[in-house]
């Protein structure tokens, strides 16, 4: 099939793709396992849709590509059963994004990297940036005809579409005429019709908004995915050789200045500890602390608990960015304060799982304990890969490897977490 072809079928398929979003979105049906088929089905042919789109870039997915395909129907398989539906659906639409950044070949590294976070914005950017993107292609597509080869003139599609008005309109009236002349012929027509204007799209007005919207939506959905199928490599490269220049150049900070503040941060947590000495070991003892109860206890402090373990996450990046270093690690004095002030986060991190553990043991299973859980989960993961980083003997490729893994971890764990949550509904 020639690439003229594919980007003619992206084309067609632009429109029927942006409808059956819209429609997902004023979706009418109440039954959850099919409200969960509706969204897998959509999910499979917005891959399907992208893969065709990719070809008539003449483009292939690489193996990575298909890893993020496979975590984004997981995604789409589990959107019913996640603790919070708004939640689910974000992570769907950030799948979406990032699946296609890696299936055109828009990352910067080629694969999930360091510049994950770039990649990432560069995608929730691209249906901003690739708007003209679907005109461009259709006059492509018309410039160059259907086999490559053969230009189709401009003159000649406007007279197709002429010539076709017309004779729908001599259809109609033969078809109206021969109805006059035989009532059986009449009936058969009169079903028609009425088969014709029974149509969901004609009468729900769910159904006409989504068609309505789906026009604009259209240039938004074909702008992702083409735009991210259009990347070149030599601009990647040389975006990439930019984004680490700028990077080496901000690396102008003594690591005394570093080692101060990070030395304040954990000078303030042994403190917090030592106040906090009484209710931590309440937690490990399966009590609150007297004059609390229970499900306030372990309400009030956990998202301050992980809120800490993401500050602290941020001190390391700064430094990261920020500090003079030699060659490819930190300075001794920095890693080891480093290293303890992670020691204290995985502490924090223990702190808010003991506060899960408790409510969990009192009251039972909520889906928002099940987010905390994740949470938890999540930032111990990336403490541990940080510390790993902090001690490795090359920074930066630890940083670059750990950072794939953390995005790994997260999504993966997304998906089991709403399958556990899928199974504790059934059973609770």
């Amino acid at each position: 099939m020639e690439r003229v072809n594919y980007k003619l079928a992206g084309l067609i398929l632009a429109y029927p793709m942006s409808y059956f979003l819209m429609r997902n979105i004023y979706n009418d049906v109440i039954n959850p396992v099919l409200q969960t088929v509706i969204f897998l089905l959509l999910t499979i042919g917005f891959v399907v849709w992208n893969e065709v789109v990719l070809r008539g870039r003449g483009k292939k997915t690489n193996k990575e590509g298909y890893f993020w395909y496979g975590i984004l129907i997981l995604v789409a398989a589990t959107v019913n059963i996640a603790p919070i539906n708004p939640v689910s659906v974000l992570g769907w639409y950030l799948c979406v994004i990032y699946s296609s950044v890696v299936a055109g070949g828009a990352a910067l590294e080629g694969m999930t990297g360091k510049h994950f976070a770039y990649d990432l914005a560069e995608g929730l950017a691209s249906p901003f940036k690739g708007l003209n993107n679907f005109v461009d292609d259709v006059r492509d597509v018309v410039k160059n005809g259907r086999d490559g080869k053969k230009p189709i003139e401009k003159k000649s599609v406007f007279f197709a579409i002429v010539a076709c008005g017309i004779m729908f309109v001599i259809f109609v009236a033969a078809f109206i005429t021969l109805s006059v002349l035989d009532k059986t012929f009449g009936r058969i027509g009169d079903k028609v019709f009425d088969w014709i204007f029974s149509l969901e799209i004609l009468n729900n007005p769910n159904a006409i908004i989504s068609a309505f919207l789906a026009l604009p939506l259209t240039f938004f959905t074909y702008a992702l995915v083409s735009r991210t199928a259009n990347a070149k490599a030599s601009e990647l490269a040389f975006i990439k050789e930019t984004i680490e220049k700028r990077a080496l150049s901000r690396q102008n900070v003594s690591h005394i200045v570093i080692n101060v503040f990070v030395a304040f941060f954990i000078i303030m947590y042994f403190v917090f500890f030592g106040i906090h000495a009484n209710t931590i070991l309440c937690i490990f003892r399966g009590a609150a602390p007297a004059g609390m109860l229970i499900s306030s206890y372990a309400r009030s402090g956990f998202f301050s608990l992980v809120f800490i373990m993401v500050l602290n996450a941020l001190v390391y990046f700064v430094a990261l960015r920020y500090q003079v270093r030699n060659g490819e690690v930190f300075s001794k004095s920095t890693r080891g304060l480093m290293t303890v002030l992670m020691g204290q986060t995985l502490v924090f991190s223990l702190l808010s799982a003991g506060r899960l553990v408790l409510y969990f043991a009192s009251y039972g299973f909520t889906p928002m304990r099940m987010i905390a859980i994740w949470g938890t989960l999540v930032m111990t993961a990336a403490t541990v890969f940080i510390i790993a980083g902090v001690n490795s003997s090359s920074l930066l490729k630890a940083n670059a490897v750990n950072i794939r893994r953390w995005v790994f971890f997260t999504t993966i764990s997304y998906v089991v977490m709403c399958l556990v949550n899928g199974i504790c509904l059934l059973v609770f």
